[in-house]
């Protein structure tokens, strides 16, 4: 079963916005197959090769067998699919297998809970839709040592919410070409600058009433806003930088503000080299056509600006 063909655990995640590593767009575009298939980083390297040392600690832990299903699909809505890490066998309960650093141990809760990172929680959530079983064990190891079990009970609540959100995506995006709603993603800015490299010169004249007007009317509030508290954090900043003087910095109970200077940095000045050069060959027509020929052109953005 090939995996564009319908909606996995991570896309779940990411339709509910609930994944950090995958917006919305991200999967449309893979769906749609506008993208090559991402490489894999380092992280998603080790974790493949901790999964099965994982998984091996917690059979051997609770003395059960476990299967990898490879990719799975719903009975009856076919675009329900996930590839589970794996079943327990002879159990309704499977088994997500994670690795995690230290720094984000914070977001890990007590053993035995079912605090986790809300996107591993629609990610079980997924797969209970899919598969009918009623809990879904999580396995993480934090750092090199530190492993933790958590369990997820079944919510037919979230699972509603869930289907209904992704069925939604699937049919009226994906099945339709039509891309998601903007939202405030880097990776939707990336679409976007793809999607439109260029402009063509032209201004469009906005009819009153049209749609379009409640959200300009938005920016304009939205960056008189930002402008009022950017200038109260120049005032705020300002005081703070009197008071530390000629100081490096202030600090207190679990905070510290430094003010230092930074290490000087050297460029060429290329005019005054191109005078020198110039100076010394003694022909300023040679030192333009090495210039011209030296000359490298980058492509043009398409800047935001707005003004009323």
């Amino acid at each position: 079963m090939d995996r564009m063909s319908g909606i996995g655990g991570t896309d779940a995640a990411a339709i509910a916005g609930v994944n950090p590593y995958k917006a919305p767009i991200d999967v449309y575009k893979e769906k749609r197959r506008l993208v090559e298939p991402k490489s894999e980083n380092s992280a998603m390297t080790w974790g493949l090769l901790e999964e099965p040392i994982i998984a091996d600690f917690y059979a051997r832990r609770h003395g059960v067998e476990l299967v990898s299903p490879g990719v799975m699909v719903h009975p009856e809505h076919s675009f329900v699919l996930g590839s589970p890490d794996r079943l327990i066998a002879g159990q309704e309960k499977g088994l997500e297998i994670k690795t995690s650093s230290g720094r984000m141990a914070h977001k890990w809760g007590e053993q035995g809970s079912d605090e986790i990172p809300e996107m591993y929680i629609v990610q079980c959530a997924w797969y209970m839709l899919l598969t009918g079983y009623e809990s879904w064990d999580v396995a993480v190891k934090i750092d090199s040592a530190d492993y933790r079990e958590y369990t997820i009970s079944r919510s037919s609540k979230l699972e509603e919410r869930l289907f209904e959100v992704c069925y939604d995506f699937w049919k009226n995006h994906i099945l339709e070409g039509v891309p998601p709603e903007a939202d405030g993603s880097n990776s939707y800015t990336k679409y976007i600058q793809e999607a439109y490299p260029q402009d063509s010169g032209e201004l469009i004249t906005v009819p009153p009433g049209d749609r379009i007007m409640d959200n300009i009317n938005q920016l304009f509030e939205l960056r008189a806003v930002l402008n009022r508290v950017e200038e109260d954090k120049e005032i705020t900043e300002n005081i703070i930088k009197a008071y530390i003087g000629e100081h490096s910095g202030i600090k207190g109970d679990g905070w510290k503000i430094t003010w230092k200077t930074t290490k000087s940095t050297s460029k060429v000045n290329y005019e005054k080299l191109s005078g020198m050069l110039a100076a010394r060959i003694g022909n300023p027509e040679i030192v333009k056509e090495l210039t011209a020929a030296c000359m490298e052109t980058k492509p043009g953005i398409r800047r935001f600006l707005a003004s009323a």
